[in-house]
């Protein structure tokens, strides 16, 4: 097994954990092949290459690896000849592949690479340093599976302050520090002037479906609302139109599917 941790993967209907070897990343192939341009399977064989698509009306060679460099660890190279290949991987860990190597990195493609995790400001000097510092970066508390790249929104707790209206971007992996189960560096992507109150998302027509509607939803620990995105995206532009080039890097269908 190439790990050991179960990552739940998100809105792909069909699987329920991320991919942990070579055979989840042909499974998840399957599952999500014609959004990445492939129109069907021509055949497949159990030795290189493994297989043949069709891509866009072309005929495409695949070969499947867990991480893009295994391809090279497993003398492909001298099989291929001068022939091009296409790796489908979940990880792309191979930084300067041959010109006739293509590189589908399953991770990155879906956009499953990063998530929209929420965190907190549940006390008052939380309180107090979000409204009086605007440094670029900062360190806050993330939920424990917290990675790099990963958007944070803060929802900020408590009877006159319960609402989202600060963005982070995590700089590194969370790490348990200060008695926190999830630390870690931040860069302040924004602080919105018209924050997204539990009101908001009880009006809004989709968010109100949701679980984010339930009582207690946003205080407990490791919650994602990366299945919300969307829609929650879409009401902080609407919300706070002027952040709109701040908040472009990570609009649905660029930052999440």
């Amino acid at each position: 097994m190439a790990g050991t941790e179960l990552v739940p993967l998100k809105n792909i209907v069909g699987m329920d954990y991320e991919p942990r070897n070579e055979a989840g990343v042909i499974i998840l192939f399957t599952l999500v092949m014609r959004r990445l341009g492939f129109s069907g399977v021509v055949e497949t064989q159990g030795k290189f290459p493994d297989c043949v698509a069709r891509r866009r009306g072309k005929s495409v060679i695949l070969e499947f690896e867990y991480k893009s460099r295994a391809f090279e660890a497993h003398s492909h190279l001298d099989e291929l000849g001068k022939k091009k290949c296409t790796i489908v991987c979940w990880e792309d860990n191979w930084q300067t592949p041959p010109k006739k190597i293509t590189i589908i990195s399953l991770k990155k493609e879906l956009g499953l690479s990063n998530r929209i995790r929420l965190t907190h400001a549940k006390h008052p000097d939380d309180i107090l340093s979000l409204n009086t510092t605007r440094r670029k970066t900062c360190e806050w508390s993330m939920p424990s599976g917290a990675r790099k790249g990963d958007l944070l929104v803060v929802w900020r707790c408590g009877p006159k302050q319960s609402r989202f209206q600060d963005l982070f971007r995590a700089l590194e992996d969370a790490k348990r520090k200060h008695g926190y189960p999830g630390w870690g560096k931040c860069r302040v992507v924004c602080h919105l002037k018209n924050p997204i109150t539990i009101q908001d998302i009880k009006r809004h027509q989709e968010l109100s479906k949701s679980p984010m509607v339930r009582p207690f939803f946003f205080m407990g620990p490791n919650k994602e609302l990366t299945p919300y995105w969307t829609w929650l995206y879409q009401l902080i532009i609407e919300r706070n139109p002027h952040f709109n080039s701040a908040l472009k890097p990570f609009s649905p269908g660029i930052f999440t599917i």
